[in-house]
């Protein structure tokens, strides 16, 4: 489509959008993203990793633009805001995901939209409307370069997801159709991610990054900074460069018809670790819902998925919680042993636990040509066998896991982690009332209000 001008129908879509061409079924879904995303991020910001960015933006420093949220909450420039709260949104693996997108679409657009957001006191309705068009805007450039893009090791939540930042951004800052032709440029330049960082701190920082650079892209735009006005299809351009084939028609055909966040929709994590584990969690916990089965009669359990999901959980004898996040057999054997998978569960006093230890020994990973033969969009799968030592057998498939779009959490599971999420940080009264507020978010005058309660 070398005629067809992408990047400028992308952003024309952006700025002609508004939020009464917003269905209440869609704003409903970003409501909830951003109920769970901020959740999420509440927990993330006691992480380590955390620490680590806000000592850094302090030495740095930067004009109190935007506030924090979480533990310890800092004012600083917008672009560290957004840096700060990309990291804490992330690093507990708990946040959000979209199947075409195969990444993390809330924890890059969630810290764009409330740093820039507070920064130019924008009200409820045009936050969800930025939050919706960054999130359409990475799904939909996914569609033209995915499979290939994902599975080449790019880490998409960041290399894609600075484009939704920066629609996101550029929304909110109600750029010009010229200055946000040169801001998509600018973030072509920024978008950056590779998966053999995953399991480490810098996963979270690839999207604390995407949320960053996105902002500082729009800023410096709106500033006359300048850029290519074709960054997704030019000759050497974001689309050539790092896809194969891309199909840039499938970027623009349809734009809001349906909104990606209703259809396929996001999926809500119910564990924090790499989505790639949830159905093997699910179909483990399954099997023992129907029987009762003691660590010492267990022979193995063997975990089937398809042969890219190693490619992601490359740490099957992790040496910290944030490696664990990333292998199955920790994940299956916490799961075995606990009844469950939470945040508490990845600790470091945890990964020394001799019982957990002794039972990752018992489980197996294999690939399964079945399973990947059905391709990228039902890669999610998971077959989980126990084997006990009398041989007997049982084995169950779990194709969507809980929290997909086609398995949801319900209202109250949402509400419950959420709940989870924040204890710690926010009072009980505090809690509910953000509850409350999110689920009429249209109805806040100035957000910078909100923000002050989420800490």
């Amino acid at each position: 489509m070398e005629t067809v001008k992408i990047t400028e129908r992308l952003v024309t879509f952006i700025r002609k959008t508004h939020y009464g061409d917003v269905s209440e079924i869609v704003l409903s879904e970003a409501k909830k993203c951003i109920l769970d995303g901020v959740g999420v991020t509440l927990a993330g910001s006691r992480h380590e990793a955390v620490n680590v960015i806000k000592n850094y933006v302090s030495e740095i420093g930067g004009k109190a633009q935007a506030t924090t949220i979480g533990m310890d909450p800092v004012r600083t420039s917008v672009v560290h805001a957004a840096l700060i709260n990309g990291v804490a949104s992330h690093v507990l693996d708990f946040d959000d995901t979209q199947n075409i997108l195969g990444g993390h679409p809330t924890a890059v657009i969630l810290p764009v939209v409330l740093a820039v957001g507070e920064y130019k006191r924008a009200n409820g309705k045009d936050l969800l409307t930025a939050f919706i068009l960054g999130t359409e805007v990475s799904c939909k450039i996914a569609r033209g370069v995915n499979p290939y893009h994902y599975q080449s090791g790019y880490h998409v939540t960041s290399t894609i997801g600075i484009f939704g930042a920066v629609a996101s951004a550029g929304k909110l800052l109600d750029l010009s159709q010229e200055d946000f032709l040169s801001a998509f440029g600018i973030a072509g330049s920024m978008s950056s991610g590779l998966k053999e960082n995953f399991g480490t701190m810098t996963k979270s920082l690839h999207v604390g990054l995407a949320a960053s650079n996105g902002t500082m892209a729009a800023l410096l735009a709106q500033k006359g900074y300048t850029a290519s006005d074709k960054i997704l299809e030019g000759e050497l351009g974001f689309g050539k460069v790092l896809s194969k084939d891309c199909q840039f028609e499938k970027i623009i055909e349809n734009l809001g018809t349906p909104w990606e966040i209703e259809r396929p929709g996001i999926a809500r994590k119910r564990y924090p670790s790499c989505a790639r584990t949830h159905s093997a969690i699910d179909a483990l916990l399954k099997i023992m819902d129907h029987h009762r089965i003691r660590d010492e009669d267990l022979e193995e359990i063997e975990c089937a998925t398809d042969d890219k999901a190693f490619e992601i959980l490359i740490h099957p004898t992790p040496k910290t919680p944030l490696e664990a996040k990333f292998s199955m057999p920790y994940c299956l054997s916490v799961a075995f042993l606990e009844g469950d998978v939470f945040i508490n569960h990845f600790t470091k006093e945890k990964l020394e636990d001799p019982r957990i230890l002794r039972m990752m020994k018992k489980i197996r990973h294999v690939s399964d040509s079945e399973i990947a033969a059905r391709g990228f969009e039902y890669r999610w799968a998971s077959r989980v066998k126990v084997k006990l030592k009398d041989g007997r057998e049982w084995c169950e498939t779990v194709e969507k896991g809980k929290g997909d779009p086609q398995n949801p959490l319900s209202d109250e599971e949402m509400i419950g982690k959420f709940h989870h999420c924040a204890a710690g940080i926010l009072d009980d009264a505090k809690i509910d009332s953000v509850v409350n507020r999110m689920d009429h978010l249209e109805n806040e005058k100035d957000i910078t209000r909100l923000i002050a309660g989420l800490k």
